[in-house]
């Protein structure tokens, strides 16, 4: 049995943005950083950043596609819409 190495690429990467979600819940509902928690964020980590280094190719030509590229622009101005409206509001609240 061969074993596609993008795939298992992809799923580091998945796992360790799971992993990362996991110990951030973890962290938010026990408000403690004990050592499981830290051990599930380090894991989380490393598999997410080596599954963005070793799977660069494919991340690569994904956003060299156009419709990609309107996407994260869509995505990127969407955000920052909000941050400002979330700006405004904060400073709206602060100083009535």
């Amino acid at each position: 049995m061969r074993v596609n190495q993008r795939e298992l690429f992809k799923a580091a990467g998945l796992l360790g943005a799971a992993l990362l979600a996991v110990g951030y819940y973890r962290y938010s509902v026990n408000e403690t950083l004990t050592t499981p928690n830290k051990v599930i964020l380090i894991a989380g980590a490393v598999l997410l950043v080596a599954g963005l280094i070793l799977n660069f190719n494919g991340i690569r030509s994904f956003f060299g596609r156009r419709s990609s590229r309107l996407g994260t622009n869509t995505a990127v101005l969407t955000v920052a819409v909000v941050g400002i409206i979330g700006v405004v509001n904060f400073l709206g609240y602060r100083h009535y």
